[in-house]
């Protein structure tokens, strides 16, 4: 019962996630502090990596700016990742995310962690990838 539940809400967060992103079409849905939602635009390159994709988007109101340092994200939005404090990326792309790593809900919508980093993982067109600082 629990996997039929489980396999249903991911299908009810993949069909509505591809809706947003036909609706959107700048790239960014929102920003809330320590969440912003990128919802990638049906036409992306390919081979287009998250990071790739930021920087064609940055400047805009919902992300004005980040850092990455290492390979991880650092800052946002100036806010920075400090002391236990870390930028944390959740995805609704099946293919690279895994809900035994970690679930963020965002206006009713399950998204899993992502399994790669920002400047590995090839976005796709209609998914959608959360950024939630989280304090552990």
């Amino acid at each position: 019962m629990k996997k039929i539940i489980s396999v249903l809400l991911v299908a009810l967060a993949i069909i509505l996630s591809s809706f947003a992103g036909c609706i959107n079409t700048d790239g960014v849905a929102a920003k809330n502090g320590d969440t912003v939602v990128l919802t990638v635009e049906s036409t992306v390159a390919d081979g287009t990596t998250l990071a790739d994709y930021m920087s064609t988007i940055k400047g805009g109101e919902a992300l004005t700016s980040f850092t990455f340092e290492g390979g991880m994200l650092t800052e946002i939005n100036n806010m920075k990742a400090s002391g236990s404090t870390y930028w944390m990326l959740y995805t609704d792309d099946a293919e690279f995310s895994n809900a035994d790593w970690g679930v963020v809900v965002v206006d009713g919508v399950t998204y899993y962690s992502a399994t790669l980093g920002a400047e590995s993982l090839v976005v796709k067109g209609g998914c959608t990838y959360i950024w939630q600082a989280q304090t552990f």
